[in-house]
């Protein structure tokens, strides 16, 4: 029984060698050491390298080029498997050689290469290095190819028949048939392997120099037509290679075709059915997936977006009338922060406390049906100044149908009621204060219309800027067929009898035939015993934009988010199953105890590796260390995994000893990496800067890196800037305020500002 050797043997071994090293440091032997890393960045090169290479040492030492990258593409994975069989084996194997393999010099030159690696490794016998000595056999390589050739044609037929038989992968040759207008209308087996028989259940003895339509009746109406397709092949002598389902043999497979001679065509496939059921499992799997975390992360993001953008003040109560959420409209009409207001009672709102219960006894009323409540009453502002607001409130039940809170939307209608006021004494007034009417009207940005039974019969300025007709093109003009759209009709007829018709939306055609969105509300008068109707209409063309370019950004977030959830998926669980397939494979067609072990072992290793995988991709849908630890410890940890990434560094900057409230977190966390990651991708930078404090209730986050910079104002109006969109968008739903400021080769600057 062999022993060991001692750490102090390997040494003296590893010493030994490189005292050879050195002595052939001027000869035609490359010495190289490289780390035991991906793709062997070189940490030591002999000096001849560029008089064999043309390389430098810089080149290699610098990490400008690794070895891996040297290695002729075809001969690469070859070298990596004799790399990784060698590794595997027991630590008595202190040095192995390559099979010879081929390398490109600097100026593009191949040359072949003998390869003698000596394995390095720490106290531990953990392989920390490899050794290598590189020999140029280029021309002994060419020497031997002429005697190889001549080896090869003499035991080509033997050598092909031991190949063809012991193959993985089922191989079948065929002659193609056609008719006189030289259309391929079948073709023959003439020679299969074993691997064929096993795969797709069809014996040599049975097919031979039989016709593929006598063999596989009906292979000529399967929906890809194979007899045209490999046809093509034998007559152009183009290869092809595909994935396709056989409705012949109900089964999955991978196919490579080619020509060996015109007429004739090969084909090389391997049976990926249970692959093929694995990924329709995932793809399963991925599909709900996606659709949890649609339904988990957009409705809210969809729901606060529409929230805030709403004009209208909205304030949510639960059924101790206890406010619990409002959004930036509410607290622009009132006048109180956030969290002044947040936690208070209603009661506060209110004139009086008559006002009070007067609501809640028409809520007590309604809570029968659950019907929706409207209410005009006197509120109060921060600073006690009172306002005439016209309510709407509404239930919000469980799913049970239980009350659980209110969502009340409140408009401040003082100067409307006054305007309508002073309109109606006005016309009423109409001999004695017509002029005064006239201003008036034409002080407010509504539109103003006074018609009797259709017919206009008045119009202010505003009203003229908004349809674009001319005060004597619209008096006397029947307003429905002038600028009402024809679906609308019924809706207007509807509402003509009643007194008040509160706010609606609908749409007027402008002179120009274009249509613009309007708010239109109108009320009844009465002149003289007669009459006469007052409609006002708002130009909400502005907010309607506003509203789809938010919408727009929403959904283009979505989609990115979508890709990049997919391309995680392909990218990180693709490879890992691509290799379970093959240690699967070789579990078929192997006997040996030995190699099934190994098999096996790799195969539990991938499982592990495709879990792990999975975990870190959901972990990136939804970081369980922000949920846990909070924003400066998930920035820390996703820092440190793409500090130094492509010759960045991070320098990262914390005066935030607290954690704040979730959603706050949330955001910022993705913001920030969203910038980082945008710095990494586009900006060429080589540092960035994230600095973030907390005092006072007062949080800032300033983050800059120095990259090549960019246009802010047009990567707001472009599509492709749907990502800056997107941060301003869920900055004012924290009601926070954003800066960029960027120049031409001077870096980017961001700073946020959110009162907490």
């Amino acid at each position: 029984m062999s022993t060991k050797p001692t750490y102090q043997e390997l040494e003296k071994e590893l010493e030994s060698h490189r005292i050879t090293a050195s002595l052939l440091e001027k000869s035609l032997i490359i010495r190289f050491i490289w780390k035991n890393e991906k793709n062997w960045p070189v940490e030591f090169v002999s000096e001849n390298v560029a008089t064999i290479l043309e390389y430098t040492t810089e080149d290699f030492l610098s990490r400008k080029i690794t070895y891996s990258e040297i290695i002729h593409p075809d001969d690469y994975y070859r070298v990596l498997s004799e790399v990784d069989e060698n590794e595997n084996k027991d630590i008595d194997v202190n040095s192995f050689e390559h099979s010879a393999y081929r390398i490109i010099t600097k100026s593009g030159l191949v040359k072949w290469v003998k390869d003698i690696t000596y394995i390095i490794r720490d106290k531990n016998q953990k392989i920390t290095h490899y050794e290598g000595l590189i020999i140029d056999i280029t021309q002994q390589e060419k020497n031997d190819k002429l005697i190889i050739d001549k080896e090869k044609e003499e035991k080509s037929k033997k050598k092909y028949k031991s190949l063809f038989e012991n193959m993985s992968e089922a191989f079948a040759l065929h002659r193609i048939i056609q008719d006189d207008n030289d259309k391929v209308i079948d073709y023959v087996f003439l020679e299969v392997n074993q691997a064929f028989e096993v795969q797709t259940g069809l014996k040599m003895e049975n097919i031979k120099n039989k016709k593929v339509t006598e063999v596989i009746p009906g292979i000529e109406n399967d929906s890809t037509n194979w007899i045209k397709e490999y046809g093509t092949v034998a007559l152009t002598g183009k290869p092809i290679k595909f994935e396709q389902y056989s409705e012949g043999l109900n089964k999955w497979y991978s196919v490579v075709s080619f020509s060996p001679k015109k007429g004739y065509f090969a084909t090389l496939f391997s049976d990926i059915t249970q692959k093929k059921n694995i990924e329709k499992e995932l793809n399963k799997q991925n599909e709900e997936l996606i659709i949890a975390k649609e339904k988990a992360e957009n409705n809210q993001e969809k729901y606060r977006s529409l929230f805030n953008s709403i004009r209208d003040a909205i304030i949510v109560v639960d059924t101790n009338r206890i406010i619990v959420h409002c959004n930036p409209a509410f607290l622009s009409l009132f006048g109180y922060l956030y969290d002044e207001i947040i936690g208070k009672n209603t009661i506060i709102l209110l004139q009086n406390e008559n006002s009070f219960i007067e609501i809640g006894r028409k809520i007590k009323k309604n809570n029968i049906n659950k019907s929706a409540l409207y209410n005009t009453s006197s509120f109060k502002k921060k600073n006690n100044e009172l306002f005439l607001g016209e309510a709407s409130i509404h239930f919000l039940n469980d799913r049970e149908e239980n009350t659980i809170g209110f969502i009340g939307l409140i408009r401040d209608i003082t100067k409307r009621k006054k305007i309508e006021q002073e309109l109606i004494s006005a016309k009423e007034k109409a001999e004695e204060s017509e002029e005064r009417f006239k201003k008036l009207s034409d002080l407010t940005i509504e539109g103003i219309l006074i018609h009797r039974n259709g017919i206009a019969i008045d119009a202010n300025k505003a009203l003229l800027n908004i349809s674009g007709y001319k005060y004597n093109e619209l008096i006397g003009a029947n307003i429905q067929e002038l600028i009402i759209p024809k679906r609308y009709h019924s809706f207007m007829l509807d509402k003509k009898e009643q007194k008040y018709v509160s706010v609606h939306e609908v749409e007027i055609i402008r002179k120009d035939g274009n249509l613009i969105p309007v708010e239109v509300e109108a009320f009844d008068f009465f002149q003289h015993g007669e009459k006469i109707r007052v409609t006002a209409f708002r130009d909400i063309s502005e907010k309607k934009e506003i509203e789809k370019r938010i919408m727009n950004v929403i959904i283009n977030t979505e989609e990115k988010e979508k890709r990049k959830f997919a391309t995680e998926l392909h990218d990180g669980l693709g490879p890992i199953l691509s290799t379970i397939n093959l240690y699967v494979q070789a579990l078929k067609i192997t006997k040996e105890p030995d190699r099934i072990l190994i098999a096996i072992n790799r195969i539990q290793d991938s499982i592990n590796e495709a879990i792990k995988s999975a975990q870190e991709i959901s972990n990136n849908i939804s970081p369980h260390i922000l949920e846990n630890f909070g924003l400066v410890v998930a920035l820390k940890s996703f820092c440190k995994k793409n500090d130094k990434l492509n010759g960045i560094s991070i320098l990262q900057i914390y005066n935030m000893n607290e954690r704040i409230k979730n959603e706050i977190e949330t955001t910022l966390y993705r913001i920030i990496t969203e910038l980082i990651n945008n710095s990494i991708k586009h900006s060429n930078a080589k540092d960035i800067r994230i600095e973030i404090k907390l005092q006072k209730k007062e949080l800032t986050v300033d983050y800059s890196d120095n990259g090549i910079g960019f246009n802010i104002e047009e990567a707001r109006k472009s599509v492709l800037g749907m990502g800056i969109h997107n941060i301003y968008a869920r900055i004012k739903s924290l009601h926070g305020s954003i800066t960029f400021s960027s120049n031409y080769n001077k870096g980017m600057l961001c700073k946020i500002f959110i009162k907490l």
